[in-house]
């Protein structure tokens, strides 16, 4: 699959520069809360990985396309800001345990079959700190009008277009329920959705 993501970036302009609706929020609460060292799980070419690092955080991106993180290179070396980069699945990240203070993933996560989403959300708990928070953005079940229709269901809830430039490519589409049951091994703060079949949740590892 990171064939069709390196595909995607080669093909494609810088489409968003500014950051995501909800972003700005969930960096005011941890910022609030005195954390900084935060994860940008699926940085793509640096929409919000050079947001956060314009914003003082010490932030690492992650991404399972080389050419997503080598066009969030050029964009930080233009602008002479640094942060880690490290190109890796979300199913397996490559650091130890506790090591963030919180994750966000806008519009990433979802692009796996569930037992792999499993392992990622897994992962997530793994490398934050305790108390730390997990911020996404994935899309609500059903998809409807979604690409037209030109996508074939490949197992509950997971889809993938059959053409255009996110062709191959899996989208998981969650229900309310079953977003906040896959996401038990964290306390959910808060889900909500918004006019264009997004949810976005924030939640928080559990202290033990």
């Amino acid at each position: 699959m990171s064939e069709n993501w390196n595909a995607v970036y080669q093909d494609r302009p810088y489409v968003n520069k500014n950051p995501y609706e909800g972003v700005i929020e969930f960096l005011k609460l941890i910022r609030e809360r005195g954390l900084h060292e935060v994860l940008d799980l699926g940085c793509g070419d640096g929409r919000h990985l050079v947001y956060l690092v314009r914003e003082g955080f010490c932030a690492t991106g992650m991404d399972y396309s080389l050419w997503g993180t080598l066009r969030t290179k050029e964009w930080l070396t233009r602008e002479n800001l640094l942060a880690e980069l490290v190109c890796a699945e979300a199913a397996c990240l490559p650091w130890s345990g506790e090591r963030f203070d919180a994750v966000m993933s806008v519009q990433v996560i979802h692009h796996q079959k569930i037992t792999a989403l499993r392992r990622s959300f897994a992962e997530v708990k793994r490398v934050l700190r305790p108390g730390g928070f997990f911020y996404a953005v994935v899309p609500h079940f059903p998809p409807e009008d979604w690409k037209d229709g030109k996508y074939i269901e490949i197992e509950d809830h997971t889809f993938v277009p059959i053409e255009g430039f996110e062709q191959g490519i899996p989208h998981h589409f969650f229900t309310e329920d079953e977003l906040v049951s896959e996401l038990s091994g964290f306390k959910v703060l808060e889900v909500k959705e918004d006019q264009r079949g997004k949810f976005f949740v924030l939640a928080r590892k559990k202290v033990v």
